[in-house]
């Protein structure tokens, strides 16, 4: 695949940053979320449940990954709910065990785990291509489709659109349940460019990712929004190896609410989010539990934000970088750059957990094991 230089000198500078700050453990399994990485943590050649150490994880023995139906053309999915039900087939647990935090009292909550890996394609690969046409035949690699929504009418449940190199000015990609949308020839070759509208959005779905985007709006312009990728009343949703940057008139780079859980948001660089009305803006990672708990549960949960970079530049400014609030659970943030950072606005904190007195609903749980760990801090202001 051919990679663009940005693409590699940024990669390049992510990983010289995050290399030495997780270093293998002795023994696979030593840490839990060792046993879902897709990382060989202790050399041997085994990776995963492959390896002995991780034989008796929770993540090794619970159920296998629910497939995506394929069985109609026309099936696009499940709806994403709140998955109340005690048989869960997500991967993580509903009570807190002993493998996670020494305690085998039933809390009635998850066990910060890893998020699911997908299950395998198992459908079509469509093509798509600025040299294409969109018509009734198109989507094989020698007839690609010329715009990623029109693809997007076509597929089904474990298709994947596989995008190849250009510029696709296009707008509020609906993704489907059991799809994926990947940059065919590399991270950052293909980009998708809404101008004042959100590009990429998970909305009613399930086991869903985008895989290698550059997803940029006219900073700061048009009307008022959400996200240039938005998360919404969904679960089993990855973000991976993309750049997400300048988002609109009151847009985070990326918004997450309403009922999300299992969220892996990997490798990701988001920048410069849009103003809010006024002099405060909006932030590069906004996840926001403002929806009704469900059977004691917290609306956002299992969300992993892991190997990205959060910045502003001194030319736009910025507020917050990231930010949980209300009541979200389980999230984990590992191995990230948080700066540098502006902090105009009320100059507020830049990597915020919590919710102020100002926020809907002050008395709601907040942040329930939530976890911070080797991350980078640099260049950050405000108070």
């Amino acid at each position: 695949m051919k990679r663009s230089p940005l693409a590699i000198l940024i990669f390049a500078l992510l990983g010289l940053a995050l290399g030495g700050m997780a270093c293998g453990s002795s023994s696979e399994g030593d840490d839990p979320l060792e046993c879902q990485d897709g990382t060989d943590n202790d050399g041997d050649g085994l990776t995963d449940c492959e390896d002995s150490g991780c034989q008796s994880a929770s993540a090794c023995v619970t159920k296998p990954y629910p497939q995506p139906d394929t069985s109609s053309p026309t099936d696009t999915g499940t709806p994403a709910t709140p998955d109340t039900s005690p048989e869960d087939t997500g991967q993580g647990n509903d009570t807190v065990s002993d493998d996670a935090h020494g305690d085998t009292a039933d809390t009635g909550h998850d066990v910060v785990e890893d998020v699911p890996k997908p299950p395998p394609s198992t459908g079509v690969v469509w093509h798509v291509s600025t040299t294409g046409s969109d018509n009734a035949l198109c989507g094989p690699e020698e007839k690609p489709c010329k715009t990623i929504a029109d693809t997007l009418t076509k597929v089904a449940p474990g298709d994947e659109v596989h995008v190849h190199a250009g510029t696709y000015e296009e707008t509020k990609l609906e993704i489907p349940s059991g799809v994926w949308l990947r940059s065919a020839d590399g991270p950052l070759a293909a980009k998708i460019y809404s101008k004042t509208k959100s590009a990429v959005r998970f909305v009613d779905v399930t086991w869903a990712g985008i895989d290698g985007f550059e997803i940029s709006g006219d900073w700061n312009a048009g009307e008022p929004g959400d996200g240039l990728v938005r998360v919404l009343n969904a679960s089993h949703i990855t973000v991976k190896n993309s750049m997400v940057h300048d988002a609109p008139h009151d847009q985070d780079c990326i918004k997450v609410s309403g009922y999300v859980n299992d969220l892996l948001i990997e490798n990701v660089i988001a920048y410069n989010p849009g103003k809010r009305p006024g002099s405060n803006y909006q932030e590069n990672l906004d996840i926001f539990g403002s929806s009704e708990e469900v059977d004691g549960k917290a609306p956002v949960r299992r969300v992993i934000v892991r190997g990205c970079w959060f910045f502003h530049t001194t030319a736009r400014g910025g507020d917050y970088l990231t930010y949980a609030k209300v009541n979200v659970a389980d999230i984990i943030y590992e191995g990230n750059i948080f700066g540098p950072s502006e902090a105009m606005g009320d100059g507020n904190s830049n990597v915020g957990i919590g919710t102020p007195s100002a926020n809907p609903t002050p008395g709601a749980p907040v942040n329930v094991r939530t976890i911070v760990r080797n991350n980078v801090f640099v260049g950050l202001k405000g108070d």
